[in-house]
């Protein structure tokens, strides 16, 4: 907590070195207001296939069809991102 704010030159870097291993899916999400919320909404989702798949019910009805599959396509190309 005390570091909290504080910048650095490593910091700075290691921000750097983090964005330039997002991918080009990724960041494209990140930079629209649709596929920023999706992005969020991916990263939200538990790992356990029964309360993921209430997630879904959950989105699909409060954003629709459209939005919810969105979600699951950031969610893949977020999950790239940990296999690399």
């Amino acid at each position: 907590m005390d570091t909290i704010g504080d910048v650095s030159q490593q910091r700075v870097d290691a921000a750097h070195a983090w964005h330039k291993a997002l991918s080009d899916e990724v960041i494209a999400h990140a930079e629209n207001p649709y596929g920023a919320q999706a992005l969020i909404l991916a990263l939200l989702f538990d790992e356990n296939i029964t309360i993921e798949k209430k997630q879904y019910e959950i989105i699909n009805k409060a954003i629709g069809g459209l939005h919810s599959k969105n979600v699951k396509q950031v969610k893949q190309d977020v999950a790239k991102l940990a296999r690399t």
